[in-house]
């Protein structure tokens, strides 16, 4: 029979000082990061315990995208280690240190070499999300325990399953802790402890004695032992205690809690209460929505358990500041076409800030359930709402009122959009159809139907040609599922290509910028890329390890943001070459390809020089103009008004081939004539000469 010393033993960690080979401090948002991401917003949520290296130099946190390492002296992320498909639900050290033991929802178990940070074995048996781990005295064997009601052993050096036991309760009301004899698989007996009323996270024990504490969903940290002395219940900001883990000296209690919308760690003096530091950066999880800034410098995400908006630089992955935490659900953001509003709903009414000011507008409110989606006109002087009511409402942004309710869709609506001319308004809804709408009017023009499952996100091509439509439900098993996305012809309402690929729901669609390429995200935790002219599966994105909730190019279209219910935002970066007849090729540039994409920079030069859109338009003081060259030649761009006559000419100068699409290459303009006079409102044109290539668009100087 197994004594209950010995239990408790098994418990312990006891090792020597081993370190990570990443063990310096880097920028967290470049740990770990998945294949084509250049970086990673957020650290994902706090998915399960957290362990102490037995040297005490190192935390090891459970998370919902892989295991992170943090330095215990100053809180910094020293690693990231991910391979699970789904989040990790526990990790424990072996007693020497050397290995790392991380259990998943996806139902395996890995083995991970400490210093160097790869994984050793991968353990699959448990039919169900792996529950917690422990390594036996002598490090040779694991035990794990599933929420499949199993305890397996494992031998640690060849990952060979060894015995099974059965007959595990679970209910963390039922406070029990069964005792096994490992080496015959009986059970030796039961003990019954009731520590709380409330949730309980699992028990730790300090090392060099009989004390140990649990953490409460009371917001306590309660440690009970016999030595001399009291022993302090720790105390935190009404925060829900998740996991606990004493150091291996005593010293320090490391605790993760949930704040609010975000997961922290604390590290606590064992002695004083004190709290020492605190790491931060682990949203807890629910939907995400990001949008970019028409400049392109950066964008706005919505959401979370917090329901926080929070500003982003789009170049440094810097965060800018947040309006305001609120208490409501957040489904949507949108910013302006001039960038200096945006918008996002707060229950049934959609609330206004200005970023120039920093202060609220007063809201639009009128719809009697949640907005689940805001879009602005191109010309930025309308926003439509669609809310769960099943009404679209027309709201005039300079006088705020309400121009008109559209009716006409029998369930909630999810997602409305307009045409980039701004003639047309699509809104997609519950009750699986989709409605085209003259913006001006109201005038219901269409409905489209033929999805199975209801639409969740709509999205217009840059030239208005095709509309695409996603739809299902977040269970794949729901008979009525779709999966699918839906190429339209938007002029004529004709169905032209249904995308499959999809193994869940598809929750949100968004095109490239210049060509007809389409990002979907689904249920199913990946990104697909589709070349919307012909149908065809281009590429598949895989990094995230839960819903894709939302995605939004930058305004150049080489950056993807893309958020999820994993709590992160990965940010894409893409290069594509276009033709007149369509899409030419598209790559993914990750940061390990940046070496070998210069040095066959010709491969990526473009093979037709072109005019694009200039951003933003409307616009008001400044703009920037992008263009790319098949070949070098001397660039000059030229600005006239209605009437002809040149207003501003730009020298751009003598520029290799290549893409000028960024504001930091794109050519730039500060609304100013040669006389350094700021220009009236209206309508300019700008025009490209680059060697024998010449071509001209239009532009528009707002209020």
């Amino acid at each position: 029979m197994i004594s209950p010393s010995k239990f408790i033993q098994f418990n312990l960690l006891i090792g020597s000082v081993l370190f990570l080979e990443s063990g310096f401090a880097q920028d967290y948002t470049l740990l770990g990061l998945p294949e084509g991401v250049k970086s990673r917003l957020g650290k994902g949520w706090i998915s399960g315990n957290i362990a102490y290296t037995p040297d005490g130099t190192r935390l090891a946190v459970a998370s919902s995208i892989g295991i992170w390492f943090y330095d215990t002296t100053t809180g910094a992320e020293v690693n990231l280690l991910t391979g699970h498909e789904s989040f990790v639900t526990f990790v424990a050290f072996s007693p020497d240190g050397t290995k790392l033991a991380s259990g998943s929802w996806d139902t395996t178990i890995r083995l991970w070499d400490v210093r160097t940070g790869k994984g050793i074995h991968t353990l699959e048996g448990h039919t169900d999300s792996v529950k917690s781990i422990v390594f036996s005295p002598d490090g040779l064997t694991l035990a794990s325990r599933g929420r499949d009601k199993m305890i397996r052993l494992w031998d640690v050096h060849t990952g060979e399953s060894l015995r099974t036991l059965e007959g595990l309760q679970f209910g963390s009301r039922n406070n029990k802790v069964h005792l096994w004899d490992a080496s015959t698989g009986e059970t030796s007996f039961t003990l019954t402890v009731g520590l709380h009323r409330h949730w309980i996270s699992p028990i730790v024990f300090l090392q060099s004695g009989p004390i140990f504490a649990r953490g409460s969903s009371d917001d306590t940290i309660r440690t009970w032992g016999d030595v001399v002395g009291a022993v302090p219940s720790l105390e935190g900001r009404r925060d829900r205690v998740k996991a606990v883990a004493f150091s291996p000296d005593g010293s320090t209690i490391a605790v993760a809690q949930s704040q609010g919308g975000e997961s922290v760690i604390r590290f606590w003096d064992a002695r004083t209460g004190e709290i020492l530091r605190t790491v931060q950066d682990h949203w807890n999880w629910r939907d995400i929505y990001v949008a970019f800034s028409p400049d392109g410098d950066s964008f706005a995400s919505a959401g979370g358990w917090d329901s926080m908006v929070r500003l982003w630089d789009a170049r440094t992955g810097e965060h800018l500041g947040s309006p305001e935490t609120f208490t409501s659900s957040l489904r949507c953001i949108a910013f302006s076409p001039d960038g200096s509003t945006m918008a996002w709903n707060r229950g049934g009414l959609v609330q206004f800030w200005n970023r120039r000011t920093g202060l609220y507008n007063r809201p639009f409110v009128g719809h009697h359930e949640q907005v689940y989606s805001a879009a602005f006109s191109p010309d930025g002087d309308t926003l439509a709402s669609g809310s769960l009511d099943g009404t679209i409402r027309l709201w005039d942004v300079r006088t705020r009122e309400l121009k008109q309710t559209l009716f006409g869709h029998r369930s909630g609506v999810t997602s409305v959009v307009f045409s980039p001319d701004g003639f047309t308004l699509a809104s997609g809804s519950q009750d699986k159809t989709i409605r085209l709408w003259d913006a001006h009017t109201g005038e219901h023009r269409q409905a489209l139907s033929g999805q199975l499952a209801g639409i969740t996100s709509l999205a217009f091509s840059h030239d208005g040609r095709f509309l695409a439509s996603g739809s299902g439900e977040p269970e794949p098993w729901i008979e009525s599922n779709d999966n699918t996305i839906r190429i339209w012809n938007a002029r004529t309402g004709d169905q032209l290509h249904i995308l499959e690929g999809h193994t869940d729901g598809v929750s949100c669609v968004a095109f490239f910028p210049e060509v007809p390429i389409l990002a979907s995200g689904s249920y199913d935790d990946t990104i697909r890329i589709w070349n919307a002219r012909t149908g065809e599966s281009m590429r598949i994105l895989e990094g995230h390890t839960y819903d894709v909730s939302s995605l939004a190019f930058s305004p150049g279209g080489n950056t993807l943001v893309s958020g999820s219910w994993d709590g992160t935002i990965l940010l894409w970066e893409f290069v594509y070459l276009t033709t007149w007849g369509g899409v030419k090729n598209i790559a993914i540039n990750s940061m390990m390809q940046t070496a070998e994409l210069s040095q066959s920079a010709t491969a990526l030069t473009p093979v037709q020089t072109a005019l694009l859109p200039n951003y933003p338009n409307p616009f008001n003081p400044e703009t920037w103009i992008p263009y790319q060259l098949e070949n070098p030649a001397e660039v000059t761009l030229t600005i006239y008004d209605m009437k002809g006559q040149a207003v501003r000419t730009l020298a751009v100068g003598h520029q290799p081939a290549g893409a000028y699409r960024s504001r930091s290459r794109a050519a730039y303009w500060d609304g100013r004539n040669e006389m350094g006079e700021t220009v009236t409102n209206g309508v300019y044109f700008y025009r490209l000469n680059a060697g024998g290539f010449s071509a001209t668009r239009k532009m528009l100087v707002g209020k």
